[in-house]
């Protein structure tokens, strides 16, 4: 039964029936079929900020080491309490329930499936009614992501007033850490902007939060205070910045650092900004990657990959730059590089160039989120499955960048689930049963394939007498999968010589049972949307781009319709190989247009067919500003769907 639950404390009972020691939250639910198996799993969940907030007052908030925030005073003299809420990948709900939190970690018992957990810290406790608008009431709040259908157990929250309701002030103590503003500095100007996108943010009555002072009579005073007790700042955290200018107002130099407004609080800590004239930044450290289990394929084709390094040192960096190299096929790149001759011979041995993302990253298709700005610490973007990478970082400002950090895998530092494998590299196993149906030993028997991910060597499913594959009556007898190289050449898994699989590439395998003469392989692949297909706006502007990186721009002159309208034209053309020839049609094809988590438009057709343009008309369109847009095509042939993702520029 699905529905909405609580989660509780475990009772006696229970820790006996399942030998547990001592008293756990719990969450229990129902079983649903090849999503999850049987009984329940500790899941360990640990705050990662806890002392930041909770423990320490802030007297190091205007100290570069061993952290980099400005902080107002933690909520040490105030009782928070901690409300958890969870969704299941089987809908399941859980709703806002207390739990206990000592030195930032509690457990839980969980049914394994993978769930998306929120956690909500209060300034005391809240009473049944106030349960409908936690947000409303809490100063403090997380998300995570766990899989624990795998082997994952442990649940990370990084705790941010972001998004919360009740505002703050802020009213900063400023001055400069023993050194004098040279000649060459005409002005400087203090300011709070976006974290993510860097646009200045105003208080809640939108009068500017960014000053000026200017060098008068020989002499620039640096300002001894800024910000406004009067005035209200919305909860998160934002960037602190002072830039110094010239006589032409050109930024020569800047300092920056996270700015945190907490609800109800005032942050009036000391700020002492160090000589960063003419300095290039330090580098970046432990820089990671890992993965966000429970979104593969949520865009086909993709997966989540979140990269994470310190930047304590790093004060006075304008962004950062991540160069990412795909590896993929190449047998001489053993190894993620970890120097700059290293990373040249990578590119040489692997083939490729590196692709270098930077602070305009969030105007990229395969953005998620946070940023590459300064006093960032993380960037969540989308990579294909079935490909090999490695990446670095560096820090840059107007003087130059700093030394590259090379990433790590499988350490365990991000917050994500760790690659088991040598690279940053996520590929899907996918069983197509042909007709079959697959029953495990345990949960209910489906007809749909059956798919796995995995970064490292993963044994092959092999039905036996407790997990059945049949067709009718007739019993499975191997997997058959086609050769990338050449499909002609298909062949069989010989799973006793080969019983496990690595990667790096995404493999599909085709049920064979004991009468059957051939069997039809679908290669996702074949059905693979062609950009030369799809044109844009009245004008016919087509995409430019290489895979997976496809983008368009086009002026509203160029774009727009006498009514404003914005039209996309499909027109599939014959491949002269199978599946896409004269005769062939997606089932459907939809685009959808979305920026910054705003939903503009989504359209489906049926049929689109070999020959025959289709026209996806978004009404309305002369109402979108002028900027950058995420636009999605998905196409459908049977049980296989296919991504393009494009990134849509839209001018004056």
């Amino acid at each position: 039964m699905k529905g909405k639950k609580i989660f509780r404390n475990c009772i006696g009972a229970l820790a006996l029936l399942l030998g547990l020691a001592g008293c756990q939250n719990s969450l229990e639910g129902d079983s649903v079929s090849g999503e999850g198996i049987e009984g329940l799993r500790t899941l360990t969940v640990e705050i990662k900020n806890y002392s930041e907030f909770v423990e320490e007052s802030s007297v190091q908030a205007n100290m570069f080491a061993p952290a980099r925030s400005i902080m107002p005073d933690a909520f040490t003299s105030d009782k928070l309490s901690y409300y958890l809420y969870g969704k299941a990948s089987n809908d399941e709900t859980k709703e806002w329930t207390k739990v206990t939190v000592t030195g930032g970690k509690f457990t839980l018992d969980v049914e394994p499936y993978n769930w998306d957990l929120t956690l909500a810290a209060t300034s005391g406790e809240l009473k049944a009614d106030d349960l409908v608008d936690v947000k409303g009431k809490a100063v403090l709040i997380g998300y995570a992501a766990v899989d624990l259908t795998r082997q994952a157990n442990i649940a990370s929250f990084t705790l941010k007033p972001d998004g919360l309701t009740t505002s703050g002030k802020v009213v900063l103590k400023t001055s400069l850490d023993g050194w004098t503003i040279p000649a060459s500095i005409n002005s400087v100007r203090l300011g709070i902007y976006n974290l993510t996108n860097g646009t200045v943010f105003n208080y809640s009555d939108d009068s500017t939060t960014v000053v000026s002072e200017t060098r008068t009579a020989g002499t620039l005073t640096f300002p001894s205070t800024f910000g406004d007790s009067s005035k209200d700042l919305a909860p998160g955290t934002y960037t602190f910045k002072v830039e110094f200018l010239d006589a032409d107002d050109n930024c020569q130099a800047e300092w920056s650092d996270s700015l945190v407004i907490l609800p109800g609080k005032t942050n009036d800590k000391s700020v002492a900004v160090p000589d960063v004239i003419g300095a290039v930044p330090e580098p970046a450290t432990d820089f990671t990657a890992s993965y966000v289990a429970g979104k593969e394929d949520s865009t086909p084709g993709f997966y989540n990959v979140k990269f994470e390094w310190n930047g304590d040192a790093c004060i006075n960096e304008r962004s950062f730059e991540i160069d990412l190299l795909e590896v993929t096929g190449t047998t001489t790149v053993t190894a993620i590089p970890t120097s700059n001759t290293e990373w040249a011979t990578a590119e040489t041995d692997s083939g490729n160039t590196a692709v270098t993302y930077n602070s305009e990253v969030i105007s990229n298709q395969l953005y998620v989120e946070g940023s590459l700005l300064a006093n960032n610490t993380s960037l969540t973007m989308k990579l294909p499955l079935g490909k090999a990478y490695v990446a670095r970082i560096r820090a840059v400002n107007r003087a130059g960048s700093s030394d590259n950090a090379y990433v790590t895998v499988g350490t365990g530092k991000g917050t994500g689930t760790v690659f088991g494998g040598t690279f940053i590299n996520l590929f899907r196993i996918r069983y197509n049963l042909q007709g079959g149906t697959y029953t495990p030993a345990t949960g209910k028997a489906q007809p749909t394939p059956i798919v796995q991910y995995a970064s490292a060597a993963t044994a092959y499913i092999v039905p036996d007498a407790t997990n059945t594959l049949v067709k009718g009556n007739i019993s499975w007898t191997k997997w058959k999968k086609a050769e990338k190289a050449e499909k002609a050449d298909e062949t069989y898994v010989d799973l006793a010589a080969t019983p496990n699989y690595s990667g790096p590439e995404n493999i599909d395998l085709y049920a064979c049972y004991t009468t059957d003469a051939d069997v039809n392989i679908f290669d996702a692949a074949d059905y693979k949307l062609d950009a030369a297909w799809i044109k844009v706006g009245k004008a016919n502007t087509a995409l430019t781009g290489t895979d997976p990186s496809y983008t368009v721009t086009v002026s509203k002159a160029a774009a727009l319709e006498a009514n404003g309208d914005l039209t996309w034209t499909i027109t599939v053309a014959d491949s002269g190989a199978e599946p896409i020839t004269k005769d062939f049609a997606y089932d459907s094809v939809k685009i959808e247009v979305s920026s910054a988590g705003i939903h503009h438009y989504t359209q489906t057709q049926a049929n689109v067919a070999v020959g025959t343009a289709k026209k996806f008309t978004q009404t309305g369109a002369k109402l979108l500003e002028s900027g950058t847009y995420n636009v999605k095509i998905t196409a459908t042939a049977g049980t296989t769907t296919v991504t393009l993702p494009v990134v849509l520029t839209i001018t004056d």
